[in-house]
């Protein structure tokens, strides 16, 4: 009893310092709105607030159609209250991110009990893509609680003794569906659906009542979200035909949409590396539920992966969020593994090495990561991030020498050899642990790994992510227009969307703005367009893309006034040096 009591309290302080430090703590960095989306969506949404329109999502002036409206609202009633700042901006991304977790472990509690609910809100919170969406929130990143928790309900449904207590639960699930269908359209039903009516398939409990269940949640959900698209139909006609032909239905079975060029292993290496470090350990869950009342779970969770895998990669659209709804489904089989190996301890013959060489590669990785970042970062963006962020890369390094020295303490009993060089170094030459210390010994691996990834994102948002964001936000342009007062005729922004300079541009500035005169250009059609341009256009180019920029134009002597990380060149110019070049070629 003592040591659930004290289980408890740690579990319990876990999570509010992962919340603090993963979802409070950045609303308070100066790191401004990040392109493509981040920038974009908040722009849409201050239009949206100033127009008093709350129905149909527009940037300069014309509407926005390729996202559904849930988010946008999100953000509308963040600006109302916080002013158009980026704390306002990022906090219904952040609050969704915590949403994630939160139903995350309360479908992990529901079905593999307290503990596994424990270690999944903190295996979401602290897995890398859940951790950098959350950051510069998209739509995706909302979508995670209403997946869980449509889930949840229609395991609760399931469950149920009488038809009654069915439907009412499946009346829930189809409340979060519809939520689910205003966030992503019908990408959520069937990343939620699909997979439960395979596992009903199964495990050959597909009944009457669970038909009349799944029906009862299709029925609900559409009737919470029809009225949003009905009224967009009503004031953009042919709106539903170009969202859910278009958009939904060719977007998978074509290559038409923007993302339709993916080959189908695409989202691999997402999951492989965007679950990470808690996607190696995901497979030991295999071995067995720690909760054999309910062994059915394991089974749901795992057709939960492999289901959704199978459809996103079929699709010919596909983008990197895309696959975020998974990742819930990691985290808790990650929470089973560790429970089990802390149950089991030394008495499972199978664990030691295929656990242990997890442990290996979670080490290595987290080593080098940091180091390895650093040196990219430096190269492709011009980043010096100063000496405080080598000596933490080198401290996480001693970090994960301490993981390895506290695992092979937990499994002396098989490793003795490299154990007993472990624990000599740490002065801990001792019989191996038996009996409770093992449950302890595990905990405490878990908890250094853990605090290790935290380390990692506060040492990355403190010193890497600010100069980092400053190349993919416009702020500093939009800045450098505010204080002249004036924007120019024509703004070309090389290779970027323009969400956050339109953001940050000064009211009086941004009335009247049309996506004629500010646009996004890509690199190599500016040169084209280069010699029969006017003079007085804007050119608006990132320092991280100059040197891709000079392959085509020297520019060498050619002027331009800085914006913090961006360089704005008048095309006057750079057109009579492109027409030089034109010459001298001839």
């Amino acid at each position: 009893m003592r040591t659930e009591k004290a289980l408890a309290k740690w579990a319990v302080g876990a999570v509010l310092a992962l919340t603090v430090i993963f979802y409070v703590w950045p609303l308070a960095l100066d790191v401004p709105l990040l392109d493509p989306d981040e920038g974009l969506h908040a722009a849409i949404a201050q239009e949206m607030l100033a127009r008093g329109d709350f129905v149909t999502p527009r940037f300069l002036g014309e509407p926005f159609l390729d996202k559904p409206i849930l988010y946008f609202w999100a953000l509308l009633a963040s600006l109302r209250v916080g002013g158009e700042t980026e704390f306002a901006v990022r906090l219904p991304g952040l609050l969704f991110g915590w949403l994630g977790a939160l139903t995350t472990s309360m479908l992990a509690y529901r079905l593999a009990g307290k503990r596994v609910a424990w270690l999944a809100f903190c295996f979401y919170a602290t897995s890398i893509l859940p951790l950098a969406l959350n950051q510069a929130a998209v739509h995706d990143v909302a979508l995670i609680p209403w997946t869980n928790l449509a889930l949840l309900f229609l395991w609760r449904a399931e469950r149920r003794d009488t038809t009654a207590a069915a439907l009412t639960e499946a009346a829930v699930a189809g409340l979060f569906v519809g939520l689910a269908m205003l966030t992503k359209g019908l990408v959520g039903v069937a990343l939620v659906g699909l997979p439960f009516a395979v596992w009903l398939v199964w495990q050959r409990r597909l009944t009457v009542r669970m038909c009349a269940a799944g029906l009862a949640t299709l029925v609900v959900g559409a009737a919470l979200a029809a009225p949003w698209y009905l009224a967009m139909e009503r004031g953009q006609p042919g709106y539903l035909h170009y969202f859910f032909i278009d958009r939904h239905l060719l977007g998978f079975m074509t290559t038409t949409q923007i993302h339709g060029d993916r080959p189908w292993w695409y989202y691999v290496p997402i999951v492989a590396g965007g679950a990470w470090p808690w996607v190696v350990y995901a497979p030991f869950a295999v071995r067995r539920s720690p909760d054999t009342a309910r062994p059915a779970w394991t089974s749901l969770v795992w057709i939960w992966i492999v289901v959704d895998l199978v459809l996103l990669s079929t699709a010919k659209s596909k983008l990197v969020t895309y696959v975020l709804p998974v990742f819930p489904a990691i985290a808790m089989l990650a929470g089973v593994a560790w429970t089990s190996v802390a149950d089991r301890a030394r008495d499972d013959p199978w664990s030691p090495h295929g656990f242990t060489a997890a442990i290996w590669v979670h080490a290595i990785a987290g080593s080098i990561l940091v180091p390895v970042a650093l040196v990219l970062a430096r190269g492709e963006f011009g980043v010096d991030f100063g000496r405080a962020a080598w000596i933490g890369a080198v401290a996480l390094v001693g970090g994960y020498v301490w993981v390895l020295a506290e695992w092979y303490e937990f499994r002396a009993g098989f490793s003795t050899a490299v154990g007993s060089a472990f624990r000599r170094a740490k002065g801990r030459l001792k019989p191996a642990p038996t009996g409770g210390e093992t449950g302890a010994l595990a905990a405490r691996v878990l908890v250094i790994q853990v605090g290790l990834v935290t380390a990692m994102f506060v040492l990355v948002m403190t010193v890497a992510f600010r100069p980092v964001a400053e190349q993919f936000s416009a702020r500093s342009v939009a800045r450098h227009f505010n204080e002249r007062g004036a924007l120019p005729p024509q703004i070309w922004i090389v290779d970027e969307r323009v969400g956050s300079l339109v953001f940050y541009l000064d009211g009086s500035l941004r009335r009247g703005l049309t996506p004629a005169q500010i646009e996004n250009v890509p690199l190599g059609l500016v040169l084209g367009r280069l010699p029969t341009a006017p003079p007085e256009v804007a050119v608006v180019l990132a320092e991280r893309d100059v040197r891709r920029f000079a392959r085509g134009i020297d520019l060498t002597g050619v002027p331009y006034e800085p914006a913090g990380r961006h360089r704005i060149y008048a095309t006057g110019p750079l057109r009579e040096r492109i027409l030089k070049i034109i010459g001298g070629v001839r």
